[in-house]
């Protein structure tokens, strides 16, 4: 069973819809796709299930009422996706953050009765990290139910000199997924919510390339007698706890996940259609990677991870 965690579905009347109630966004990509050619595109990189979300274009909108209607017209637009070819098709959730309340209820209805098995959150809301205290209530929802978080970029990353050169898509993203990760592990939301299972998309960023950092900050501290930390376990210790998904296509930076992470916590991913499904799965493929690592990552940890909270196809391969 070949499942894809990362992908999305956009359409004119997505968009449109997004637009009346507050998204500063417009675009379609993949918009004149059909159905029936996007599951011609998964059949031939052998997928058998494709997880969708609305990824950048998040329903945090200034006016609460808005928010959690955009959040319940995006949840019901996936859910009639998902409805139309049965068991080819899941959705993560999305929620009308910075709105708490009314999160926690849309995270309700996703998990509880449209059947999703998870939530997407993007890296920040409305210019404001995950880990802002007043978001703990939904943490803590999040790791009673222990819930699947899945991650993804703004793909806005408001730092300085990133507005040339197309260096938002280059490397903003990535970014964004980096600081989340480690905004979650350093203040301590992963450590005092630990059953919640996140998902972060691209390898993680550049969180597997800064690993001994990572680890080098938080020793340096400790030996300096500085307890002011919200962590006692080494951060690095808390991101293999992570899920990473493949969304990267560089079989080097793959390596590089697998080496810190560990084989298990790796997911395969398209981004689709930012990305195409045949490339993203025959870089995994046609990596240098032992055949039964491949298999972990093309197939066994998503079943691991998600089969109970899905309707597994059974499918001819």
């Amino acid at each position: 069973m070949r499942i894809d965690v990362h992908a999305h579905y956009y359409t004119s009347e997505f968009a449109e819809r997004m637009a009346q109630l507050g998204s500063k966004r417009s675009d379609v990509p993949g918009g004149k796709i059909s159905i029936d050619q996007r599951l011609d595109l998964m059949g031939e990189a052998g997928i058998d299930l494709q997880i969708v979300c609305v990824g950048a274009q998040q329903p945090y909108f200034p006016s609460a009422s808005q928010a959690a209607a955009g959040a319940r017209f995006a949840n019901d637009f996936y859910r009639q996706l998902c409805d139309t070819r049965p068991g080819r098709f899941a959705a993560f959730g999305c929620v009308p953050l910075p709105h708490v309340e009314e999160a926690i209820v849309e995270a309700a209805r996703c998990l509880d009765e449209l059947g999703f098995p998870g939530i997407n959150l993007a890296c920040s809301v409305a210019g404001q990290p995950l880990d802002t205290p007043a978001f703990e209530p939904f943490w803590a929802e999040m790791d009673r139910r222990q819930a699947i978080v899945f991650l993804h970029p703004n793909m806005h990353c408001d730092a300085p000199m990133m507005d040339s050169f197309g260096l938002e898509g280059v490397a903003g993203g990535c970014f964004e997924d980096t600081i989340a990760g480690l905004r979650l592990t350093f203040s301590g939301v992963a450590s005092r919510y630990p059953n919640f299972r996140l998902i972060i998309p691209h390898l993680g960023g550049t969180i597997p390339f800064l690993w001994q950092r990572i680890e080098d900050s938080f020793g340096r501290k400790r030996a300096s007698g500085d307890t002011s930390s919200p962590i006692t376990e080494p951060p690095t210790s808390i991101l293999r706890r992570f899920y990473y998904d493949t969304v990267n296509n560089t079989p080097a930076s793959l390596e590089c996940t697998i080496k810190a992470v560990g084989i298990d916590h790796v997911l395969f991913g398209t981004d689709f259609p930012y990305l195409g499904h045949k490339v993203c799965s025959d870089y995994v493929e046609q990596s240098d990677l032992p055949p039964e690592h491949v298999h972990a990552i093309m197939e066994d940890n998503a079943v691991r991870l998600l089969g109970q909270r899905l309707e597994l196809p059974s499918l001819p391969r």
